[in-house]
């Protein structure tokens, strides 16, 4: 399997697990899965955005938490995170789903 050019297990800092006889290394896989990879940064790929409404809200919701990480001068994330939540909320973004999994502690 290839990620982002480089082979999984030779990345540099990694490791293969050992086998049965002890060994250890990568071996070659019985299956080698693919996937594609969309960006949905704005701007990018307009017609996926446009066929998946939750996708489009899902960008919106990466964009307000980028934009206040980007605000805060201590780089909280889970400020950033908490503020985007309620923006979203507010704005009827992803709101069934972020009122559902939200965190009242």
């Amino acid at each position: 399997m290839r990620v982002r050019g480089t082979e999984v297990g030779r990345c540099p800092g990694s490791r293969g697990l050992p086998d049965a006889d002890g060994e250890t290394g990568v071996k070659k896989p019985e299956l080698e899965p693919t996937c594609t990879v969309y960006n949905i940064n704005p701007g990018k790929n307009r017609k996926l955005l446009s066929e998946c409404p939750v996708l489009g809200q899902y960008m919106l919701f990466v964009g307000h938490m980028r934009e206040y990480l980007g605000k805060d001068s201590e780089k909280d994330l889970g400020k950033a995170i908490d503020k985007a939540i309620e923006r979203c909320i507010r704005e009827d973004v992803l709101r069934e789903f972020l009122m559902r999994r939200r965190w009242h502690g």
